[in-house]
């Protein structure tokens, strides 16, 4: 009788570990992914996303040169800023550091990354990958 109950608890520990992994191997997938194909981007074009907390933005640059704007300024980080958003239109014009978005938060919200590009039949280069991670609900 104790070897069963060992053997339940056991199964329970294992599956557990099991699930948890499976969940988190889920969540580093993007909610919204963007390419950039080799070629770059041919016109203009917009794309809106609705990000919850913690939802995620990945951009994959296959063309490798993305300028990435708004343009840091002095000694600010590359991804420290973002333009402002007012009225329902991005303001070109104007920026605000994520720091004062985000209050309190004090984790990175663009990770930089690089990965094999093309497909398995046409292998292409390397690929620049940029990925946004809205905080969570307390920091909104």
């Amino acid at each position: 009788m104790e070897r069963l109950a060992l053997r339940a608890v056991l199964l329970t520990v294992v599956a557990a570990n099991v699930f948890r992994s499976e969940a988190s191997e889920s969540k580093a997938e993007p909610d919204f992914t963007v390419t950039i194909t080799e070629k770059g981007v041919q016109e203009d074009m917009q794309q809106f996303f609705s990000l919850g907390p913690s939802a995620t933005l990945r951009v994959v640059d296959e063309s490798n040169s993305a300028i990435l704007l708004p343009p840091a300024e002095g000694g600010e980080a590359q991804d420290s800023v973002a333009y402002e958003f007012e009225n329902g239109h991005c303001n070109f014009g104007k920026t605000i550091a994520y720091k004062d978005m985000f209050s309190g938060y004090t984790q990175q919200v663009w990770a930089r990354s690089s990965a094999e590009a093309g497909t398995g039949e046409q292998p292409g280069g390397k690929a620049s990958i940029y990925t946004f991670t809205n905080p969570p609900v307390e920091y909104l």
